[in-house]
């Protein structure tokens, strides 16, 4: 007989004996079978199922004025300090996770916000982001949820309030501190350089005065002379009109810049009263887009459940084997034995 013909057959009767093997522990088969699979799916079911509960945040877009951002460029980028880089950031930080003690005084918050029970994941292509907290507890995970984002908005709210105060005190100060400018110009510089004009006013009054009467005595001693009149007289010069019209610039100078002062005082009083009014778009660039979060079970009981079940069939195969090679094992002792 050939080789492969006696291998054929050798794998044959191998094959053969196997399925023998089988029917004749069938019994070992189903009990490890069986007995693998209750403990498996005992074990499967018996794992908490994770309930996630997903609020949905909106970030608005950027604040934008543009006499602020002419005037106090580096406080429109302080009230536009939310981003998509920081709300994470925010979100776990120690003021808005130390909100958990409002549930349970004694919840190890810090384990809580270490751990991956709560994710932050930015929709692409938007400014929406999926805040997440899950837990094997619905109605806790749900508290634990409805805590954090209410926390966060808060931090968030209070951050803006307080950049836009810090703003208004800001320009209040800069408004009166241009009101003092033009208190301390007008008491001291134009108070001294109208005080100086009122005294050379007074010079040239009494310049004019005596050159009026010397005038008029030499008018009337040479009365009679054809070569003396009113017209031919040659005034003197004089450098105090002179003194006054650079006074009377200067001044100038000093009252244009009150007028520019007051002007921008305006600017300034009107800059306050826009963002007062922008008060709700300043302090609102975070938005829940429903009052209720997304809530959905996740269970990995269907997968786990398929594992046990190949891992009862292969486990039942091999306490067939392990059975059935003791038991030849003990047959073939008793045959030497006889």
């Amino acid at each position: 007989m050939r080789s492969e013909d006696r291998t054929n057959i050798e794998e044959e009767i191998s094959f053969s004996e196997i399925i023998v093997i089988f029917i004749k522990r069938k019994w070992w088969l189903i009990g490890t079978f069986l007995m693998v699979l209750a403990l498996g799916l005992a074990y499967v079911f018996l794992q908490p199922v994770s309930h996630i509960i997903t609020y949905q945040v909106e970030m608005k877009e950027k604040y934008t004025n543009p006499v602020l951002s002419e005037l106090y460029p580096n406080y429109e980028m302080e009230i536009n300090y939310l981003s998509a880089e920081n709300i994470p950031v925010i979100l776990r930080s120690e003021k808005v996770f130390s909100s958990l003690k409002d549930i349970d005084a004694d919840m190890d918050y810090q384990q809580f916000r270490n751990s991956g029970s709560i994710t932050i994941k930015l929709n692409e292509g938007t400014s929406i982001f999926d805040i997440s907290v899950s837990g094997s507890n619905r109605e806790i995970a749900y508290k634990i949820a409805s805590t954090l984002i209410d926390s966060f908005e808060s931090v968030v709210t209070d951050k803006e309030k307080s950049i836009l105060d810090e703003i208004l005190i800001k320009i209040d100060s800069d408004i009166k501190d241009l009101e003092e400018e033009n208190a301390v110009l007008r008491e001291t510089e134009i108070a001294e350089l109208e005080k100086q004009i009122d005294l050379l006013y007074a010079e040239l009054n009494r310049y004019i005065v005596d050159y009026n009467i010397e005038l008029s005595d030499r008018l009337e001693e040479n009365k009679d002379s054809d070569n003396v009149s009113f017209y031919n007289v040659i005034i003197p010069p004089n450098d105090i009109s002179n003194e006054i019209n650079g006074l009377q610039k200067e001044l100038d100078v000093y009252n244009s810049r009150i007028l520019d002062n007051k002007s921008n005082m305006i600017g300034l009083s009107n800059l306050i009263k826009e963002l007062q009014k922008d008060d709700h778009i300043i302090t609102g660039r975070i938005r829940l887009l429903s009052g209720e979060p997304l809530y959905k079970a996740e269970s990995d009981r269907l997968r786990n459940t398929g594992i046990v079940i190949i891992i009862s069939i292969i486990l039942g195969a091999l306490a067939v084997f392990v059975v059935n090679s003791i038991y030849s094992s003990n047959i073939r002792d008793r045959l030497k034995d006889k």
